[in-house]
């Protein structure tokens, strides 16, 4: 998987349900660069995790494709909770499952995204306008497809 690439087993991969593998992993987003270690199921990332365990961001999947990311849940102000302001946001995504949006439990949009057909994607405000640092002020880390940008 994109952004987690080096997996440890917790079980067999090919069982069903898919096993649950931990793995450590740098994200590269908006020219910083943050180590994590992610806890995941089959393809799935499911949690990222900071060195001493506590869950930094969790990320739920809608049924029916591998990719679907539904629900980011991330702690940006490091209280240990996913209770403040855009912690929690909702993926839209199309036909190609390219995320154009997230919104907040309000069904408030907070952040568009527009990708090329080649994966290249700019970061923009709620209004539509660029993003001044082309960076997600809520570190979404699914874009082109719903995989993971590098």
């Amino acid at each position: 998987m994109l952004g987690c690439p080096s997996q440890t087993p917790l079980g067999d991969l090919n069982a069903w349900p898919p096993a649950v593998w931990r793995g450590t992993s740098r994200f590269l987003w908006g020219g910083r660069s943050d180590p994590s270690t992610s806890l995941g199921a089959g393809w799935q990332c499911l949690e990222e995790l900071a060195s001493d365990d506590d869950i930094v961001a969790r990320f739920t999947y809608a049924p029916g494709y591998i990719d679907a990311v539904a629900v980011q849940e991330r702690d940006l102000n490091g209280d240990a909770d996913f209770l403040d302001v855009n912690e929690v946001v909702y993926y839209h995504s199309h036909t190609l499952f390219s995320v154009y949006a997230l919104s907040d439990a309000n069904e408030t949009v907070i952040e568009r995204y527009k990708c090329d057909a080649y994966g290249s994607c700019t970061i923009r405000d709620a209004d539509g306008r660029p993003d001044a640092d082309n960076a997600s002020d809520v570190d979404n880390p699914y874009l082109f497809t719903a995989r993971r940008g590098e």
